[in-house]
């Protein structure tokens, strides 16, 4: 399917001062979402865990302070877990852009990282229209079961709605759902 022609750019913003890098890891994803600026891409070459790690060193060298690491699905990297500890160890700020379409034993994982934000694609609290845009039909309700399972383990999350014909109606009962459970917000 084409990209959704009303949204034509991803937008991500990482929190705090210093030097900034977002980092796309990978192209692969679990979703097909209609707003994705990756289109139908699903492979692509990928760093391998020592050159992902250089990458890192070089960062810190030139003054990067903070690492938003997304991907298409970051998470899905064999290595994911360690270079996020590499990171941390070396000082970074690290966040998390996802989709969060994982299972229980991820989501447990990623609550023990000491990621400074968490950032959660959810579009609509309607299942059926969540599930549309994101193009897979369960992955409103593994979204916000990882949305609620780290906020409860006391990890800062950000739920990223993005806005479209689809759902602007809907945006003030997002944001309420956002306030009630104790979510931030990003509108791209």
């Amino acid at each position: 399917m084409p990209i959704n022609p009303y949204i034509n750019s991803c937008c991500f913003s990482v929190d705090g001062d210093g030097k900034k890098a977002v980092w796309e890891l990978t192209n692969r994803c679990p979703l097909r979402c209609q707003h994705c600026c990756l289109g139908d891409k699903t492979g692509g070459e990928e760093l391998n865990i020592d050159e992902a790690r250089q990458v890192v060193d070089k960062l810190k060298k030139i003054g990067v302070t903070q690492i938003l690491f997304t991907g298409g699905e970051a998470v899905l990297l064999e290595y994911f877990f360690d270079l996020i500890n590499y990171a941390l160890v070396q000082g970074f700020w690290t966040s998390l852009s996802t989709r969060g379409y994982f299972n229980e034993e991820t989501v447990r994982r990623l609550a023990e990282l000491d990621l400074k934000n968490i950032n959660i694609g959810i579009d609509s609290l309607d299942s059926a229209k969540h599930n549309f845009f994101r193009r897979v039909p369960d992955a409103l309700e593994k979204a916000l079961f990882t949305a609620m399972y780290l906020r409860d383990c006391g990890r800062s999350v950000t739920i990223n709605i993005t806005l479209s014909r689809l759902n602007v109606n809907e945006l003030d009962q997002m944001l309420k759902f956002c306030l009630v459970n104790n979510f931030k917000v990003n509108i791209s």
